[in-house]
């Protein structure tokens, strides 16, 4: 039972999220908003500021860009 738990969350702290790249039209700027991670209990804390961030370059005027 205590061996199939530590299975259990190794198997999910090897999951990751991917990056949203953000481009503005008018000048050409490109960032970056969050990062690959591994999944932990931080992990709604961790979307919130990564939504956070899209919306907030989305006000400037960014789209979302395929990555690099």
């Amino acid at each position: 039972m205590k061996s199939s738990i530590i299975l259990c969350v190794f198997a999910l702290a090897a999951c990751t999220t991917e990056s949203i790249y953000m481009k503005n039209e008018r000048t050409g700027a490109v960032v970056k908003c969050g990062s690959p991670h591994a999944n932990t209990l931080a992990e709604p804390a961790v979307q919130a500021r990564e939504a956070q961030c899209i919306q907030d370059y989305k006000e400037q005027g960014y789209v979302r860009v395929p990555g690099p």
